[in-house]
């Protein structure tokens, strides 16, 4: 995130408290309203900083996802049976008849489509 550093960020979790923040992570501040945010004033009123933020958290993945698992036609799961999941991912921040645009980041020198994988594991 543009402007963050270590005097900002001890800012912000100063703030969480007085302002009813649940938490501190990123996606919990990029999921406030651009009101909410200016309203922190974690940059000191310092537009520029402001808008630069608000352009960052415009482009970023914001994503719900949820998943269910169930058997067709059983109310109960036992061992053997044929599991259908059913996962839904959600981009908050792109609008229903929107796609997802490219990767933004100084990481890749040309366009990359960004992508979203799904891993099902068997954790024992």
């Amino acid at each position: 995130m543009p402007h963050f550093d270590a005097e900002v960020i001890k800012k912000y979790k100063k703030v969480l408290k007085d302002e009813g923040i649940p938490d501190a992570g990123i996606d919990t501040f990029c999921r406030l309203q651009p009101q909410q945010r200016k309203k922190l004033n974690l940059f000191n009123g310092d537009a520029k900083k402001e808008q630069d933020v608000e352009a960052a958290i415009s482009v970023m993945p914001l994503v719900t996802v949820s998943a269910t698992a169930e058997v067709v036609g059983d109310d109960e799961m036992v061992a053997g049976d044929f599991v259908t999941i059913r996962v839904t991912a959600r981009l908050d921040n792109v609008g229903e008849n929107d796609e997802p645009g490219y990767v933004h980041t100084n990481n890749y020198p040309y366009l990359k489509k960004c992508h979203y994988f799904v891993l099902i594991t068997d954790a024992q």
